[in-house]
């Protein structure tokens, strides 16, 4: 696939306090002679949470993002032997980041066309290896490379890392589902897609705990610090209250398990 990517689109785990942002953009910047939009997507994953950011990329796939990259860096095994990859997706869109799960749901999405393991030990194209900061050393680099329209670097593979952050169990009268991410306003995504249909209703259960969800269209058909369940702007149920974080009234985190008593 040889095209010109219009914007980049850009995942981390890396906060805003320290320079990496910045190293990963110069590294693209300077190896790309036809300057890319770079957009920050977030850099404010929880360190390490793979299933956060897996829903944040694939939530790109809610937008129009034809002819544009991904660089997403969550990284816990950065330095150990997993894979470097580079995805070419049939929408035109290239991904780029480390083999543990996280780009395999907006790639699926997407629809993969091929995969490839960055081979970073020509030290032409990758001059350095830092073992602590391969988001700037070799996936930054990497994505620059190719846009630039070098592939020498890439050996194709058969597979990635799967991650179905969409997976739950569904029985008579109980919902088995993931927290997939808590929104800066403590609303509380849910991997329950909006076709399941709940009572007007229903109970949750999580860690021991046990607390009423009303179903509701909008916020305000909640009471204050009232919780509630909503079909969010992603597709998914969404556990929220009105004018209070509903986080802060049930104690989860992106990756918990709950149960819904339907």
């Amino acid at each position: 696939m040889n095209m010109r990517l219009n914007k980049v689109f850009i995942v981390s785990d890396f906060g805003t306090k320290d320079y990496y942002v910045a190293a990963m953009k110069t590294v693209i910047y300077d190896l790309c002679p036809n300057k890319l939009e770079l957009i920050d997507v977030t850099h404010e994953i929880e360190p390490g949470n793979i299933l956060d950011a897996s829903f944040i990329c694939w939530q790109l796939s809610l937008l129009n993002i034809k002819r544009c990259g991904v660089l997403a860096v969550v990284d816990p095994g950065v330095g150990t032997s997993r894979d470097a990859i580079l995805v070419e997706c049939e929408k035109e869109n290239v991904l780029v980041g480390p083999d543990n799960g996280l780009l395999y749901p907006l790639a699926s999405t997407l629809g993969i066309k091929r995969i490839f393991s960055i081979d970073y030990t020509n030290r032409s194209l990758f001059p350095q290896i830092s073992k602590t900061f391969h988001g700037r050393d070799i996936f930054a680099r990497a994505l620059g490379h190719y846009c630039n329209g070098i592939r020498s670097f890439l050996n194709e593979k058969d597979e990635m890392v799967e991650n179905d952050i969409f997976l739950y169990t569904k029985d008579a009268n109980k919902l088995i589902f993931k927290i997939l991410h808590i929104d800066r306003f403590g609303n509380i995504i849910t991997n329950i897609p909006c076709f399941e249909e709940l009572k007007n209703t229903c109970r949750l259960w999580v860690k021991g705990r046990t607390f009423t969800l009303k179903l509701v269209s909008t916020f305000s058909e909640l009471e204050v610090r009232e919780l509630g369940i909503l079909c969010g702007s992603s597709g998914f149920y969404e556990i929220v209250s009105n004018l209070y974080p509903a986080n802060k009234l049930i104690d989860v985190s992106s990756g918990d398990t709950c149960i819904i008593i339907t």
